[in-house]
Formats: C-alpha cells, sequence, structure tokens
C-alpha cells in the first residue's frame, strides 16, 4: 500500500514477531552484564557534537562522514550518539562516579545513529549494547570482557564464533608504526581510493579499516603493528592471549584489526561467525577518561550490534528448518523465534 510519508531511508520497522528477537537478545546481554556485576547506565540519545569529537576521533569516519548533527535553537552543536562509550565516559565524569570507587562497571543498550549505506544488517538507526570496564590496568580486564562477549553469543546458542585480536600499542611504541606504515602506503597510493589518500597523510592506521581497500593492503606485504610494540604493550598483549587460552577463550591474532575509533590503545577484537560482518567488538582505551578531563583511568570494553544478531538468528533458524536441523542455535533461541509462527 502507498502511504503519503514513508519511513526514513536507513531506518525499519520492527514488527512484533522481530520484536521478540530483538528484546530476547537484549535480555541475554542484560543479564550476563549483570551477573558480573555491571551496571546499566541510560545515557542521552543526543550530546553536545564536540563529544563525539574529541572521543570517537576527528578523522574518523563516524566523525567525518556519518554523524547525525544539527543546531538547537541556541545555536549548539548538538549530535544523535553514533555509539555509546563517549557518553558512559562523560556521565561517568559529570556525575562524580570516579570518586566513588576505583574499580566500575557499566552497560548499556539502546539506538545508536550513523549516516551509513543502507544494506542488510547496516541501518542508520540501529541498536547497541555494550560494557565499559573502568580502573582494571591490568590484562584481566581484557579477558574479561572478551570473555563476556563470547558468552552472550554462547548463551544465544550461536556457533561457528570467531574471534580475531590484535594490540594497537600505546601512542609512543605506535609513532613510529603509523610513519613506517605511511611510507610503505604512499609506495602503493595510486591503487588505493581517494579517501585512502587522504587518511595516508591525516591517519594512516584508518586505511586498515577501508570498507574498499581494507583487504587489498592487508594482502601485499603491509607492516604489522606487532613488529612495533614496545616492551610494556607487547607484555601485556602476550598475557591478554595467555589469559585467553587459560580461560578457554578461541580466538587468533589478526594483526591488521583497528577498529574506527581513535580512542583504542592495546588490545583490540572483533567477533564474527560464519561470514558475517563483526557481530561485537571493542578493545581497550587507557588515555580516553583523561583525555575527556578525568583523571588517567584505564578501561576497557565492547559493543554488539543488535541487528545483525537478529538477522543472523532469523538466517540460522530458516536455514536449520529447512535442513531438518536444530542444532546451529540453542534451544532458548528457537523458542524466541518461534514465537514468528505462534498463533
Amino acid at each position: 500500500m502507498n502511504v503519503q510519508v514513508p519511513k526514513v531511508r536507513g531506518t525499519h520497522d520492527i514488527l512484533p514477531d522481530d520484536a521478540a528477537i530483538y528484546r530476547f537478545i537484549d535480555r541475554t546481554a542484560r543479564g550476563i552484564f549483570e551477573l558480573r556485576d555491571f551496571s546499566e547506565i541510560i545515557i542521552p540519545t543526543f550530546e553536545r557534537a564536540e563529544l563525539f569529537v574529541r572521543s570517537t576521533g576527528e578523522t574518523t569516519d563516524i566523525v567525518e562522514k556519518e554523524m547525525y548533527t544539527f543546531q538547537d535553537k541556541k545555536g549548539r552543536m548538538l549530535a544523535l550518539r553514533p555509539e555509546g562509550t563517549p557518553g558512559i565516559v562523560r556521565a561517568y565524569l559529570e556525575n562524580n562516579l570516579d570518586k566513588k570507587s576505583p574499580l566500575t562497571k557499566f552497560y548499556y543498550s539502546g539506538q545508536m545513529f550513523r549516516y551509513d549505506k543502507p544494506q542488510e544488517g547496516r541501518y542508520r538507526e540501529f541498536f547497541q549494547a555494550g560494557c565499559e570496564y573502568f580502573g582494571e590496568p591490568r590484562p584481566v580486564a581484557d579477558a574479561e570482557v572478551i570473555f563476556l562477549m563470547k558468552e552472550i553469543f554462547s548463551r544465544l546458542g550461536i556457533t561457528g564464533l570467531h574471534i580475531s585480536i590484535n594490540s594497537l600499542g600505546c601512542p609512543e611504541c605506535r609513532k613510529a608504526y603509523r610513519d613506517k606504515l605511511a611510507a610503505f602506503l604512499e609506495s602503493i597510493a595510486s591503487d588505493l581510493c581517494d579517501d585512502c589518500g587522504v587518511r595516508i597523510r591525516k591517519n594512516p592506521m584508518r586505511t586498515l579499516d577501508c570498507k574498499i581497500d581494507a583487504k587489498k593492503i592487508k594482502e601485499t606485504n603491509t607492516p604489522k603493528i606487532l613488529d612495533f610494540l614496545c616492551r610494556q604493550c607487547s607484555d601485556h598483549f602476550s598475557e591478554t592471549v595467555q589469559l585467553l587460552k587459560g580461560i578457554n577463550v578461541d580466538f587468533e591474532i589478526d594483526p591488521y584489526i583497528v577498529r574506527g575509533l581513535d580512542y583504542y590503545t592495546r588490545t583490540v577484537f572483533e567477533l564474527t561467525a560464519g561470514d558475517s560482518d563483526a557481530l561485537a567488538a571493542g578493545g581497550r582505551y587507557d588515555n580516553l577518561i583523561e583525555q575527556m578531563g578525568g583523571a588517567p583511568t584505564p578501561a576497557a570494553g565492547f559493543a554488539l550490534g543488535i541487528d545483525r544478531t537478529v538477522n543472523l538468528l532469523k538466517k540460522s533458524a530458516a536455514a536449520n528448518k529447512t535442513a531438518g536441523l536444530s542444532g546451529t542455535i540453542g534451544p532458548a533461541t528457537q523458542n524466541a523465534l518461534a514465537t514468528q509462527n505462534a498463533p
């Protein structure tokens, strides 16, 4: 039926059948966060745009191309939140939560907004749930948030999980890598997209996250950041690896994961299933809280994409039904998906 005012491109109506799956995933994530003593913070849907420029990064695609910004009636530049971490950090500092305990754990869930190219599992308004662990400098925090990420998807009954990890080092050891990477990229610049040409000059590590050329760059003899880590960062990464092995988290080391946010330091990671895009991702960000006006505070966290997870569960359920199987997703997930066929 034709309607006079259709929905905005990049948004989607979540009808009752799918809403049940969204809520099921959200409840599962919340349950695991709360089991590990994470407390919920509900952050505003919009913030001052400066918050994301200072945190997410001025040269990131999110800030340069994807952020929804607008002026309010008093001329202040505001932005719909493109991610959750900056708002959590602001709330943590503005409400003096940093004075209450040296170790604090928070989680959030809600809609985020990015002016991205709409495609399957990628919307301009999308749902995320995530957690933040403040105050723990040791690799135990890295291992815990990676374990929680895996546990959520395992609890959903999703099999074929694949976790990739890397270390981005600290600002000191990263400088030598950026210089080496930029010099290498200049030698192949004629084969790269225009955006990568700009990134080489502004922030060469962003080329490793390019939607067009990342694969091409990684398939050449591109320098690896793991070869440039200082002793402290190398030791931190080695200990993280050993902790993950000790708690039976399967993973691979991918020296080209950088993620799309400038605040990450040391450990970064992402989770996929089959041939999916990243269903969840995160890392450590030891400098962000100080950068936002707080005391030096180590931190780590991750976010999971609820929309992509819904799509994966629906595909798995459809494939299982066609093949007469039930082993790809767990019983609880099968029950949630069964609501789609309930009278």
